[in-house]
C-alpha cells in the first residue's frame, strides 16, 4: 500500500503544475481557451514566472511517473528488466516530446508536429505495453478479473490517441472562420473549437489517466 501511495506523488506534482499554468495571474481569460489555443501559446501569451514554474512542475511530475514502473515492477513477478527499459524509454520520449510541442510554435511547424507525433506514438505504445504486461501477470494472484479489466482499459487508451484521425475537421486545423460584420465587411477569426488544440491537450489527459490505471493494475500483481 505504501508503494501505491508513493506512486501518486508524481500525479500530485503534475496536477499542481497544470493548475499553475492555467491559473497564473495576471491573465486575460477572455483571450485564452483550451478549446482553441495550443499548449505553446499558454507559455508565450505573457511572461509569468508562476506559469513557467507550473510548466516545470508538469514536466517533473510526468518524468516522475518513471518511479511507478521502476519501483512497482521490481516488486511483482518474474524478470522485468526488458519491460523496465522499455517503459523508461517510452516515458522519456513522451516527456521530451511534450516539452517540444509546448515550446515549438507553428513558426517551426515541422518541429511542432514532430514533437506531437512522438508524444502520440509513445503514449499509445506505452499504454499497449503496460496492458500486455498486466495481461501476462493476471494469474499471479487472485485478482484475475481486475487485472484483465485494467489491461482492457489500457488497450482502449492505446487506441484513443488516434481517434481524431477519423474526423475530417481534424485536418482543417489551420482554417479560420469567416465573420460578416454589421457594416457588411468580412473578417476572419479563430474558430471557437479547434480539433488539433483539443487533441494536443487531450494527449496529456490520456497519459495522466492511463498511468493511473497502470499503477492501480500493477499494484494487484
Amino acid at each position: 500500500m505504501k508503494e501505491i501511495l508513493y506512486s501518486f506523488i508524481p500525479y500530485i506534482v503534475s496536477f499542481v503544475g497544470f493548475l499553475l499554468i492555467i491559473f497564473a495571474k495576471p491573465r486575460d481569460f477572455s483571450r485564452f481557451s483550451l478549446k482553441n489555443h495550443y499548449p505553446y501559446e499558454i507559455l508565450k501569451e505573457e511572461k509569468s514566472v508562476l506559469r513557467y514554474c507550473g510548466f516545470a512542475f508538469l514536466l517533473l511530475g510526468f518524468g516522475g511517473l518513471s518511479y511507478a514502473p521502476i519501483h512497482l515492477l521490481t516488486n511483482t513477478y518474474g524478470e522485468t528488466n526488458s519491460f523496465l527499459f522499455l517503459f523508461i524509454v517510452l516515458i522519456a520520449l513522451f516527456v521530451s516530446s511534450l516539452l517540444g510541442y509546448f515550446v515549438y510554435s507553428f513558426h517551426t511547424e515541422k518541429f511542432h508536429f514532430a514533437s506531437f507525433g512522438v508524444a502520440l506514438l509513445s503514449q499509445s505504445v506505452l499504454s499497449l505495453m503496460e496492458g500486455l504486461y498486466l495481461l501476462g501477470g493476471r494469474f499471479q494472484n487472485d485478482a484475475i478479473w481486475p487485472s484483465i479489466l485494467c489491461s482492457v482499459l489500457l488497450f482502449v487508451f492505446a487506441l484513443l490517441p488516434f481517434f481524431p484521425f477519423l474526423f475530417k475537421k481534424t485536418y482543417h486545423w489551420n482554417q479560420m472562420d469567416k465573420v460578416i460584420e454589421k457594416d457588411g465587411t468580412s473578417s476572419y477569426q479563430r474558430p471557437k473549437i479547434i480539433s488539433l488544440c483539443l487533441w494536443e491537450w487531450g494527449i496529456i489527459v490520456l497519459h495522466f489517466f492511463s498511468e493511473l490505471i497502470w499503477i492501480l493494475g500493477v499494484s494487484l500483481l
